[in-house]
């Protein structure tokens, strides 16, 4: 994989990258107060992320639990989870 990426990567390219990444300015930031900033919004973002978190959280405990024999299935399973709280957040 490292060899892949150190064939195929040419420095002049990634110093094109560095130079497209730009600081955002002070002027962007400073119409943002807390009354502007949509709290119930902020509040969903805040659990649905809690809820993705969890579920990555809970197939690596999860491979942890199991024999070594299926722990690879079990770290995997992430993507079932993730799944699965799609669908609950979708539905609310």
């Amino acid at each position: 994989m490292v060899s892949l990426i150190l064939k195929n990567f040419n420095f002049s390219d990634g110093k094109k990258i560095i130079k497209c990444f730009r600081a955002p300015k002070i002027s962007y930031l400073r119409g943002i107060t807390l009354k502007t900033i949509p709290k119930r919004i902020f509040v969903l973002n805040v659990i649905i992320s809690a809820v993705f978190t969890i579920g990555v959280l809970s197939s690596i405990y999860g491979s942890t639990l199991v024999p070594r024999d299926y722990s690879q299935a079990a770290s995997m399973s992430s993507g079932i989870i993730r799944y699965r709280n799609d669908l609950i957040n979708i539905v609310y």
